[in-house]
């Protein structure tokens, strides 16, 4: 391997002490679990942040009733970890988290709740996501939203347009009102 450096270094001009003191000179970016030492991504994550920090700001006055972000990534990117980090950065306000599952019923009752009867073991009524982040004031984070049927996709954009939602099983002038950040991931575009 030395050998190599030194041919390296006599053919091109670098030496050993040359890419050491290199590997030293770079600047280690740490953001919870995800470190990295690309300054340009390291600049989009604090700007990330820094969105994420305001939109929850103007929610909460009520300058907007809902702000919707979305991060894109293939799958592997880091994502998840990037939700970690802003997660364990604002601690106050962690996010309700929410993955994908194949059932579009399953995932509008995870999503908006459920009326007592509304469906076959419906005893309760229930909360979903959106309305335990209401009650709580908390942020809700929708992971591969790309993959959610377009049923779902549309009644996540009324309540990102309207901040209005309704339990699986009750009238819509029930609808009840989210205030709040929604973050979402894909790993493929959302046009």
């Amino acid at each position: 391997l030395s050998g190599r450096l030194k041919t390296t270094s006599v053919t091109k001009g670098i030496t050993a002490a040359n890419v050491i003191s290199e590997r030293k000179s770079r600047r280690l970016h740490t953001f919870g679990k995800f470190v990295t030492h690309d300054e340009a991504l390291a600049k989009k994550v604090s700007e990330l942040e820094s969105v994420y920090r305001k939109a929850l700001e103007l929610t909460r006055k009520g300058s907007y009733p809902v702000i919707a972000l979305l991060i894109e990534g293939e799958t592997g990117s880091g994502k998840d970890e990037l939700i970690d980090y802003l997660d364990t950065r604002h601690v106050q306000s962690p996010f309700v988290r929410f993955g994908v599952t194949a059932d579009a019923r399953f995932i509008l009752t995870q999503l908006f709740g459920h009326a007592k009867g509304s469906f076959t073991g419906a005893a309760n009524r229930r909360d979903g996501i959106f309305g335990i982040a209401k009650k709580h004031s908390r942020p809700v984070f929708l992971n591969e939203i790309n993959s959610y049927p377009l049923e779902v996709q549309f009644r996540l954009l009324t309540v990102i347009e309207h901040g209005e939602f309704s339990p699986l099983g009750e009238e819509e002038q029930e609808s009840n009102g989210y205030a709040g950040v929604v973050l979402a991931a894909s790993n493929k575009p959302v046009s």
